[in-house]
């Protein structure tokens, strides 16, 4: 998968920081992006500020090649994959605030160009992916499906587990470039990256859910 090579994650916080890690480690160019000047800066001086990932280990990363950068310097059009792993919060209202996915997706658009994946990782509501997200990186003049791809792949990080440190894929999407990625995915899970490729992001969801059901009904025998 040579030319999926260089990959772009937009967030770094307890998803988007051990993917990047695990990407670089398994040989990709990466580049981590953040929106916050504090977490750019913390992160460049080698602090982690998350419990699953060591100083040391994001250090090695760092003097590996790893780039922490701004959206502005990111220079997301030489990526291949792009990652969207932003907050979700919701509103007082108890509403998703897709805010911070559609300012990542606004600067995916100024940049994007044709050949480009997208993924969104964060977590969303059903139709996210082919609806608003969608409609926000086509105002770039370019079509999904016809001259990038547009995935789902659902986070699955479990904060603390000491037990499974793989980072499991579940994919859903379509297109040459998402069977590249998927297939890099099975490739590097000696290094803690596992994948699933569904159709689409629909049934990526479905598939999400099924998991979690087993494994609730695991953890409760």
């Amino acid at each position: 998968m040579d030319h999926d090579g260089r990959v772009a994650i937009i967030g770094l916080g307890y998803v988007g920081l051990p993917l990047a890690i695990a990407f670089e480690e398994a040989g990709l160019q990466v580049v981590g992006i953040d929106a916050s000047e504090t977490r750019i800066a913390e992160l460049r001086g080698g602090t982690s500020p998350i419990d699953d990932i060591s100083d040391e280990r994001l250090g090695t990363a760092l003097a590996n090649g790893l780039r922490i950068s701004s959206p502005a310097e990111a220079g997301l059009r030489d990526a291949d994959a792009i990652f969207v792993c932003v907050p979700t919060p919701i509103t007082d209202s108890k509403d998703p605030d897709l805010g911070p996915v559609l300012a990542a997706g606004e600067a995916i658009c100024g940049s994007l160009r044709a050949g480009h994946l997208v993924i969104l990782q964060s977590t969303t509501f059903p139709g996210t992916t082919n609806g608003p997200f969608r409609e926000v990186l086509e105002r770039s003049g370019l079509v999904a499906g016809r001259d990038f791809d547009l995935a789902f792949a659902p986070e699955r990080v479990n904060p603390g587990d000491r037990v499974c440190c793989r980072i499991l894929v579940t994919l859903g999407g379509s297109g040459e470039p998402i069977g590249n990625i998927h297939e890099k995915f099975k490739s590097e899970a000696h290094v803690g990256l596992g994948g699933t490729r569904t159709a689409g992001p629909g049934s990526c969801l479905l598939c999400l859910e099924f998991r979690r059901c087993q494994r609730f009904t695991l953890e409760d025998r």
